[in-house]
């Protein structure tokens, strides 16, 4: 955060006498600031490319031993080749080596976790970068030890930062009012939905338990979640991205400490 407050003071010295038009009107540096790192529209990429900015969107995988599939998704902000934002979502564990009706969610959460230590140290994260200003890009794919989409994790192959802080980074930076979410999508071997997760403080927190769904006959799928303050965004996205195609209802109840969610999708 330190760097990137001196970036910003560096930066501000050249920005607001050169700002041009953009919708009609100078901007100021908080403006583009704004505009080009905090809240930035695809409309808007080509404005904040001529200042030096890009935007690139990466998509990395890893293997746990028993070959199950961890994939994600990270947002990058760059100023020239310095990156100002990684922020990473969509995180989902497709367990191979989970029958349908028998995963153990906390199992599975410590391995995931232990294998992002693995990948880390032995430089097997497999990163491909698939848009860059919005645009696809057929770049291929790479090996690392996390610094495509983490300054810690980066930190951390290096020796220079210890894991269990760079992994709950993974979770701590992002923007609920965006498109990320911090919560971790379990699928079966099939490749069905079986549990939607959170990291809360470190500890693993079950929101949906998928096998406990009621499905209808007419398609639809009715299923409960448990909510805390802070995670409505995040839950109300995952289930957009889980059930894509689909129209789903959400109520809410309880009060705002421990909030319950009966959502009906169709």
């Amino acid at each position: 955060m330190l760097k990137f407050l001196c970036f910003l003071s560096v930066f501000s010295i050249f920005i607001p006498k050169s700002a041009a038009a953009f919708g009609g009107d100078n901007l100021s540096f908080e403006e583009l600031v704004r505009v080009c790192i905090d809240d930035v529209e695809p409309n808007s990429m080509s404005f904040c490319n001529s200042y030096g900015f890009n935007y690139e969107t990466l998509e990395t995988s890893l293997l746990t031993d028993e070959g199950d599939v961890i994939s994600f998704k990270t947002q990058v902000v760059l100023s020239g080749a310095k990156v100002l934002v990684q922020s990473n979502s969509g995180f989902t564990i497709l367990c191979h080596s989970c029958l349908s009706d028998s995963i153990d969610n906390q199992a599975v959460l410590v391995k995931f976790k232990s294998s992002f230590e693995l990948a880390s140290i032995n430089s097997a994260f497999n990163t491909q970068r698939t848009k860059r200003n919005n645009k696809k890009t057929p770049d291929v794919t790479s090996k690392n030890n996390g610094s495509s989409f983490s300054e810690d994790f980066k930190n951390f192959g290096s020796g220079l930062k210890d894991f269990s802080a760079a992994f709950d980074s993974l979770f701590s930076n992002y923007d609920s009012s965006k498109d990320d979410s911090s919560m971790i999508l379990i699928e079966n071997a099939e490749g069905k939905p079986h549990a939607l997760v959170r990291i809360d403080a470190g500890k693993y927190v079950l929101v949906v338990d998928f096998t406990k769904a009621t499905r209808s006959s007419d398609g639809s799928v009715s299923f409960s979640g448990s909510l805390s303050p802070g995670s409505y965004n995040d839950y109300t996205k995952s289930v957009g991205i889980i059930f894509g195609g689909m129209t789903c209802r959400t109520t809410y109840t309880g009060s705002d400490e421990n909030m319950v969610a009966q959502t009906t999708c169709w």
